[in-house]
Formats: structure tokens, C-alpha cells, sequence
């Protein structure tokens, strides 16, 4: 049987999320078994995620680059211009508002879901196909289908 004391102490210790800001012309090595990790005006830094999180945020930043093994939610990007994106696990969904410049660099096997809105020049790279989403006002769903892209008008329900 295991003690309650233990058992909160257990919860006690969940890793919380990690916030990033102002940062410049850095090097962002995120700690290990971090939940979330929010990056808010940044310039010209690379965040490097070494482990699976919960949720990756990156807002008002420029000339970022971010590379993560797996993300369980989603990645948001918001109001951002010139940012690379790679990946080399899983991540189901990537968020992408009012931004520009962006290229997003998915594993071979990736089924990742791209929703994008108000953004320019967003690129995707698989398997050596560069795939760029249409710049329209609507809300716009990107699914790669093992060997090339497609875009459509986000359906609701």
C-alpha cells in the first residue's frame, strides 16, 4: 500500500511550464520533464526541447528557431515572422496566426494537422516536398497525406 504522504509528495513534484521572454540572440535549452514551454518576444534565438512536452507556445517573436522531439497537444504560433520549425516525434496539431515567414520542417512519417489563419509564406518540407499554405483570410487546415499536401477551408460544426 502506498502512503498518502508519498502520494502528494509525488503530485507536489509534477513539473511545471516554463516561460520564456525577451529574450536575444540565445540559446534556450528547456529543462527536462517541462510540461509546457511559453516563448513571448524573442528575437533571433533557437529553443531546443530534448524531451517530449504538453504544449509549445511562441508568441510576437522574430528570427526564432525551434526544434523539439514530440509535442502531446499542440504548438501555437502567434503573431511571429521568420521562424523555423523542426521536429523529429510526434505532434497531432500546430496553430498558426498572423504570422509570416515560417517554415516548418515534419518527420517522414508525420500526420500532423496545420491550422493556419492571417498568415504569409507559411512553407511545410516533407520528404523533400515544399509544400507553401495558401495566404487567405479564412481559417485553413494543412494535412500531409504521406506524399504530398493539401489544403482546405476549416469546416465547423
Amino acid at each position: 500500500m502506498l502512503k498518502t504522504d508519498t502520494l502528494l509528495a509525488t503530485m507536489r513534484r509534477r513539473p511545471q511550464p516554463v516561460e520564456y521572454a525577451r529574450r536575444q540572440g540565445e540559446t534556450i535549452e528547456v529543462p527536462p520533464q517541462t510540461t509546457g514551454v511559453f516563448v513571448q518576444q524573442c528575437s533571433d534565438c533557437v529553443v531546443v526541447c530534448p524531451e517530449k512536452v504538453t504544449q509549445i507556445a511562441l508568441s510576437t517573436s522574430t528570427g526564432m528557431t525551434l526544434r523539439f522531439v514530440s509535442v502531446i497537444s499542440s504548438l501555437e504560433v502567434l503573431r511571429c515572422a521568420d521562424v523555423a520549425i523542426e521536429f523529429s516525434g510526434t505532434c497531432n496539431t500546430i496553430v498558426v496566426e498572423a504570422s509570416n515567414h515560417l517554415l516548418v520542417m515534419l518527420p517522414s512519417d508525420s500526420s500532423v494537422q496545420i491550422v493556419s489563419m492571417a498568415s504569409e509564406n507559411l512553407r511545410l518540407r516533407n520528404q523533400g516536398v515544399e509544400y507553401t499554405v495558401p495566404n487567405v483570410a479564412t481559417q485553413t487546415v494543412t494535412h500531409w497525406n504521406g506524399c504530398e499536401f493539401t489544403s482546405q477551408p476549416l469546416q465547423r460544426m
